[in-house]
């Protein structure tokens, strides 16, 4: 979906070392605005919105365990986000993915490409 016009955008982006969670956390942050977006962040009065699934998956950002690199280049989660702040001010949240960097197979330079527009 489109946002709309005038709407603020609030982009976060993960940028660091690679095989230190990037992916993860930002799964965990898809997880929490689904919830957001369906007014379940309270959850059902005996559970918080964390406590309504057992495991993450891998239906938000592509993560996985181990020492290989999972995340190459630069993505963008496909659909913003529309929340609404406290304040009533509407907002369009886009979550940005990156490739880890310091690893052994990429150049500085493009290490300082991905943390430049990361």
């Amino acid at each position: 979906s489109k946002i709309p016009v005038g709407w603020k955008v609030a982009v976060v982006s993960v940028v660091g070392a690679f095989r230190t969670g990037k992916s993860f956390l930002l799964s965990w942050f898809l997880r929490y605005l689904h919830s957001l977006e369906k007014g379940e962040t309270e959850g059902d009065g005996e559970k918080r919105w964390y406590e309504t699934f057992s495991s993450l998956g891998n239906e938000g950002f592509d993560w996985r365990g181990g020492s290989e690199r999972n995340t190459t280049g630069i993505w963008m989660w496909s659909q913003p986000h529309f929340v609404t702040k406290e304040s009533g001010q509407q907002l369009a949240v886009l979550l940005v993915d990156t490739q880890g960097m310091f690893d052994h197979e990429t150049t500085m330079a493009l290490t300082a490409s991905i943390f430049g527009l990361g």
